[in-house]
């Protein structure tokens, strides 16, 4: 804005020009440093506007995401629960639950909550098996 606003002839527009050249170039920069996964999860909080981009974090990967319905009662014991379409994201850490608005692609947080460890897929497995939890494929004879 300030170099639409500056008269072409003012000593200082070239200095201005590189200015604005300069934060262009550091911008670029830091979105190419990005990872997928972190590049995803901006996309997934930038849009939600609800200071959740403090969750940006170089160890925090987006591990999974889903769709669902998500029951949200007033208490444990509530029988009249509503039930809402959502978006999940699993990242590395946390749970984020999403509530769309009105059947629309927008999303607004209902849920955030920590996950102290999360195993998904074949990790999952390992480590269930691991603790003797998979019982072994027993076929007929």
């Amino acid at each position: 804005d300030m170099l639409k606003l500056s008269p072409t002839d003012h000593p200082c527009r070239l200095l201005v020009q590189q200015a604005e050249q300069l934060m262009q170039d550091v911008a670029a920069e830091v979105n190419a440093s990005l990872s997928d996964s972190e590049r995803l999860l901006y996309h997934v909080l930038e849009p939600l506007n609800d200071g959740l981009l403090v969750l940006l974090s170089p160890h925090r990967k987006v591990v999974h995401q889903f769709s669902c319905a998500f029951a949200i009662c007033s208490s444990v014991t509530d029988s009249e629960c509503q039930c809402v379409d959502a978006q999940g994201y699993v990242l590395s850490d946390c749970l984020l639950m999403c509530k769309r608005i009105g059947g629309s692609a927008q999303l607004r947080p209902i849920l955030l909550a920590n996950v102290c460890r999360l195993l998904v897929g074949d990790e999952a497995i390992k480590e269930a098996d691991s603790r003797g939890l998979i019982a072994p494929l027993v076929r007929p004879t």
